[in-house]
């Protein structure tokens, strides 16, 4: 047999004890509180609210939030929307439920989207005439007893069904229009205080809901 040989166990040192000492600030102690680097600092508001912040920006950036959209604007202030406890509408049922149009009119898309780019106001009126369509500000020449008898940029279009007069922001409108696809457009009318469908003449799968405004500049 062979002897083992003894092994020599080696002394641990003892571990350094900790003291920990309870502590609980008074109700003088205000810890300063500091922004956190990188974190935008944002205004909570509805998006109603950062729609002229909008309008005025070229470029905006939307970022998520755990509640909400954050909106980045260069040179603005950020806004943040809030999100809406509300279940969002079902667009097919309100597609559905919209009447019938009693007014329809084809217009080329780039003779109306120029005519729309001339308007000096921010409120545009559509006066649809047996025959063609006339572009023209709000407030001149609209028979609301405010006009000068500006009949506006005629344009060369077709009409099917009433005469119709009706009021648009222009920045609701402007881009209606140019998000249909072809030459040419469709407008779907129902009446000046009813929302107006607009879609492409060649092309009707794209539809666009645009909402009017009342003659006194009021939605």
């Amino acid at each position: 047999m062979v002897p083992c040989a003894s092994r020599r166990r080696r002394k641990r040192s003892p571990r350094p004890r900790r003291t920990v000492t309870a502590w609980r600030p008074g109700p003088w102690f205000r810890p300063k509180r500091r922004p956190r680097p990188g974190l935008p600092r944002s205004t909570g508001t509805s998006c109603g609210a950062a729609v002229a912040e909008i309008r005025r920006s070229a470029l905006v950036r939307v970022e998520a939030a755990p509640h909400g959209l954050r909106l980045r604007m260069a040179g603005r202030e950020d806004r943040h929307c809030r999100l809406l406890s509300e279940e969002f509408p079902d667009h097919p049922l309100m597609l559905a439920s919209l009447s019938e149009s009693t007014t329809r009119v084809t217009v080329a898309k780039d003779l109306l989207l120029q005519a729309l780019e001339e308007q000096p106001g921010e409120r545009i009126t559509l006066r649809v005439p047996p025959h063609g369509l006339n572009v023209l500000e709000t407030g001149t020449g609209t028979g609301t007893g405010t006009g000068t008898g500006n009949l506006g940029v005629p344009l060369t279009a077709t009409m099917t069904g009433q005469d119709l007069q009706i009021a648009f922001e222009l920045t609701t409108l402007y881009p209606a229009v140019s998000t249909a696809i072809g030459p040419d457009v469709m407008l779907d009318l129902r009446g000046p205080d009813q929302p107006v469908t607009i879609r492409s003449a060649d092309r009707g799968d794209l539809t666009t809901l645009a909402m009017p405004i009342k003659p006194d500049h009021s939605v």
